[in-house]
């Protein structure tokens, strides 16, 4: 069962394309509901987005849902429901970001504060990945929820992954998803046409 979109997030989703980055974890916040996969254990996944814009990967006991999820968009389950949500990790890249990455973060949290009701950011800080990409990871909270979001730019492309939890189950979590948000790799997309 999932709910509609605030009032808020369809206000935010009606804006440019410079903030469509925030805007797939705000879709995926409106309350999934799904299970998690089995706890058998296998290896973990190198999951190529279709596009050939990004790779990250999966663990075995993340469930793909397309459930409330926007055309072009990943999402997997990563916990089982608890209270009408399931926390999740959803991916979206989108064309034409005509900015660099501290630009884009900048633009994007700023975009945030001023459209999103109860968004509240709480830390900004750049890593490098294992294939030299340069990352934003972000932390801020939605009303009771706590996010965690990984943002790459390159060839005029955003990537965004984002974990979404309730924020009493954030602690929990977090160990077990960051690790593979960190995972996220910018694939060289100069010769796609979009």
């Amino acid at each position: 069962m999932s709910r509609s979109p605030s009032p808020a997030i369809l206000r935010y989703a009606g804006r440019g394309s410079g903030t469509i980055g925030l805007i797939a974890l705000v879709l995926l916040l409106v309350g999934s509901i799904g299970a998690c996969g089995s706890s058998a254990e296998t290896a973990d996944e190198v999951f190529t987005d279709p596009g050939g814009v990004y790779r990250i990967l999966v663990p075995p006991k993340w469930e793909p849902t397309t459930e409330s999820v926007p055309a072009g968009v990943e999402a997997w389950f990563v916990d089982l429901p608890r209270n009408g949500f399931t926390a999740n990790v959803n991916v979206l890249d989108t064309t034409g970001v005509g900015m660099e990455l501290d630009d884009y973060v900048s633009m994007s949290i700023d975009s945030a504060r001023e459209l999103v009701d109860g968004f509240l950011f709480l830390n900004d800080d750049r890593f490098t990945n294992g294939s030299g990409d340069e990352l934003a990871l972000m932390e801020y909270r939605l009303n009771d929820l706590h996010v965690l979001a990984v943002v790459g730019v390159r060839d005029d492309r955003a990537v965004v992954a984002t974990f979404v939890s309730r924020e009493d189950e954030y602690p929990r979590l977090l160990p077990e998803v960051e690790p593979y948000l960190r995972s996220l790799e910018l694939l060289d997309t100069s010769a796609i046409v979009s």
